[in-house]
């Protein structure tokens, strides 16, 4: 079962309570959450919520499916996939119906493939899930 962890950061500027260790200004406060979401093969094909912001994908007993949602559905919303096993088995990426996935080199197409241990995808839906 897909593990979901929310990790919620309050940077305080010189002002506040307590001490940054950030490289934010002192001057400014801030307020961040991460949404994780930690998967295997068990899981696959696995469908990230709206609101998963990075999925790390541990593909060591088989291979994993990360299925996107509609681009219409997460406009403007940016997604990161990470592989963390150093297996041979690989984490494929797939766009909804014939919507695309931008590869490493640039080209689109409606999947891609992450097959080393670290290898990942910093997604942003537009007309198609671009690399940034």
């Amino acid at each position: 079962m897909a593990t979901r962890t929310t990790i919620r950061t309050q940077i305080l500027g010189s002002d506040g309570a307590s001490a940054s260790r950030s490289t934010i200004n002192d001057n400014t406060n801030a307020s961040t959450s991460l949404n994780i979401v930690t998967i295997t093969s068990a899981d696959s094909p696995f469908t990230p919520a709206i609101t998963d912001e990075l999925v790390l994908c541990d593909a060591t007993s088989g291979a994993i499916t990360v299925a996107l949602r509609p681009l219409a559905d997460v406009a403007n919303r940016v997604l990161t996939i990470k592989k963390t096993d150093s297996s041979g088995n690989a984490v494929t990426i797939d766009g909804d119906a014939s919507e695309q996935v931008e590869q490493s080199g640039g080209t689109l197409s409606t999947t891609r493939s992450l097959s080393s241990q670290g290898a990942k995808a910093r997604l942003v839906a537009s007309s198609a899930w671009f690399d940034v």
